[in-house]
């Protein structure tokens, strides 16, 4: 998939979570935050790029030693931090409710299968 194809895609994707997010059915904070935290920074190391501030390709280290092309080295920058982005996101997403457990007192909740210590209601 071409760097343009997967840049118009993950921002056609944002936009249809964002729209669906707002209009059709809200998410917790805690899952959309993420979201949108991982699908922006898709776009901007994809988008712009890691690495672009330095247009010359070195080909040689200082020691003499052959290092690899500049492209190569964004494109695994580039993939790393994309990766880590979509497993910390990802993380929050799949686990928001073990993270934050909800406990409502006993007033709140008339169906709550927990029985209060005095025995009944």
């Amino acid at each position: 998939m071409a760097p343009r194809a997967l840049i118009y895609g993950v921002a056609v994707g944002a936009a249809l979570f964002h729209l669906y997010a707002a209009g059709v059915s809200p998410f917790t904070a805690l899952v959309q935050r993420p979201v949108h935290l991982a699908l922006m920074s898709i776009l901007g190391f994809v988008g712009i790029g890691v690495g672009t501030w330095r247009r010359r390709a070195a080909v040689e280290g200082r020691d003499g030693a052959a290092v690899p092309p500049r492209k190569v080295v964004k494109y695994v920058v580039t993939a790393v931090l994309v990766g880590a982005v979509l497993f910390s996101c990802g993380y929050l997403v799949f686990q928001h409710e073990t993270l934050v457990p909800v406990r409502l007192p006993y007033s709140w909740c008339w169906s709550s299968p927990v029985v209060p210590p005095d025995g009944g209601w």
